[in-house]
């Protein structure tokens, strides 16, 4: 290379100038001061998400429990249809009477094969027929069946598919009673309604 001139010998002074010397302060030239970046949260932003997430959970837990409590009313009315049905069913394809029965105490209903003649002298029901151990309703729920014979909370049907009574009615409420569903079965074709 050749010999430099005048002008690149004034850039390169002046470039030199520039670089901090040894030992030299670096916010005295002008230089913004390199800091260490600090990480973390700061008091009132965590107190701030703190009070975020207890409002929203605030507002989220009492609507899952009115939707739980909805949850289970549906489930015990479809248990309850299902076997209603199914004692239905039963009594018409085994040409006999069956019936319906909710135990109170154990909440569980149960189809049972009706033995209208007493032949074996122990009583009317002689047998389960479907879900042997019966199927649960869930707790926290009430199960109220409103028709005239209520002593013994069953529906009976015949062979031909009708009920023994003019026609049931079975309430379902859950234990605050803010939810209900309602089923009628018809007393002539055995036909379930919820409502």
């Amino acid at each position: 290379m050749g010999l430099m001139g005048r002008r690149e010998i004034q850039m390169m002074l002046q470039t030199t100038r520039d670089c901090p010397q040894p030992g030299e302060n670096l916010e005295l030239r002008g230089l913004p001061r390199l800091r260490k970046r600090q990480s973390g949260f700061t008091l009132l932003e965590v107190l701030t998400v703190l009070f975020l997430m207890t409002l929203i959970l605030g507002i989220a837990i009492p609507r899952l429990s009115r939707s739980t409590d909805a949850q289970k009313v549906k489930t015990s009315a479809d248990i309850t249809r299902t076997i209603i049905e199914t004692a239905k069913s039963y009594a018409t394809a085994q040409n006999c009477h069956a019936a319906y029965v909710y135990d109170n105490a154990t909440k569980y209903a149960t189809v049972h094969r009706e033995d209208i003649d007493d032949a074996d002298g122990d009583g009317d029901r002689t047998e389960l027929i479907a879900y042997e151990k019966g199927a649960q309703i869930p707790s926290g729920v009430t199960v109220t069946l409103s028709d005239d014979n209520t002593s013994d909370n069953s529906i009976v049907f015949s062979a031909s598919g009708r009920t023994q009574t003019s026609g049931e009615t079975i309430v379902i409420t859950n234990t605050s009673g803010s939810k209900t569903r309602t089923l009628t079965v018809n007393a002539v074709t055995g036909y379930v309604d919820v409502a």
